[in-house]
């Protein structure tokens, strides 16, 4: 069985609070306190059925490149993988890659280069440097984002919260790099062979406080708030 990360009582407790924030929208001073230790590894926050290769999981256990994480129909999760920080939606499964990690390190860092969103809902913030999330109608490379896609067999929901992205089609060619500071340019992308490969798409299912919350587990805050941008998402 894969070693728990160690958790001091103070730092359950600060999950706990995070976790509970979800359901109601949170002061952001409250959430930037909450997370005075950034960077807490692993699940976060479990709902429902989660499995990590396809095993049952608790609260604290570690997420590492080379995991699949897999939610049910009434299953959600929050974890922290090195400087990335995931908000998994139900009947989702997410496939991790990167360097090796060691499980039995107290404090793993891992990095990750590539994610494949198989199918489902992910919400996900990330510090700089490249990363390439791969879904099945076309992948999106970034570089410091925050990104929601929704993987549906006929088409691919992408919005790039805030940064920079490469979108690409399944064989690798262009369709449009998108440059956003809060929502601006939420995309469509459609399979080969459709008559159309992208569109404009509007804002939905994903909340200015959940990209707060998300960023503060790893001691960030998101761009927008520095721009005074109202939370209006």
């Amino acid at each position: 069985m894969r070693a728990r990360l160690r958790y001091s009582t103070r730092r359950r407790r600060v999950i706990q609070g995070i976790a509970g924030s979800l359901a109601a929208a949170v002061p952001m001073a409250r959430l930037f306190a909450m997370a005075r230790k950034p960077g807490v590894q692993g699940l976060h926050e479990i709902s429902g059925d989660v499995r990590i290769n396809e095993a049952g999981v608790a609260q604290g256990a570690p997420v590492l490149p080379g995991d699949a994480v897999e939610t049910g129909a009434n299953g959600r999760a929050i974890y922290v993988v090195g400087r990335s920080v995931f908000l998994q939606r139900e009947n989702t499964r997410v496939e991790l890659a990167g360097p090796p990690v060691d499980p039995g390190d107290d404090e793993p860092n891992p990095v990750i280069h590539l994610l494949r969103v198989l199918t489902g809902k992910l919400l996900s913030v990330h510090a700089r440097g490249e990363l390439s999330v791969e879904t099945e109608n076309g992948s999106i490379g970034i570089r410091g984002t925050g990104l929601y896609v929704d993987v549906q067999p006929n088409r691919t929901y992408a919005c790039v919260c805030y940064g920079t992205a490469d979108l690409v089609d399944p064989q690798g060619q262009p369709l449009e790099t998108v440059r956003t500071t809060h929502h601006e340019s939420p995309r469509y992308l459609y399979p080969q062979g459709a008559p159309i490969r992208i569109e404009q798409a509007p804002v939905v299912d994903h909340t200015d406080d959940e990209l707060i919350l998300l960023e503060s587990l790893v001691g960030r805050r998101p761009p927008f708030l520095s721009l005074g941008r109202d939370r209006n998402y």
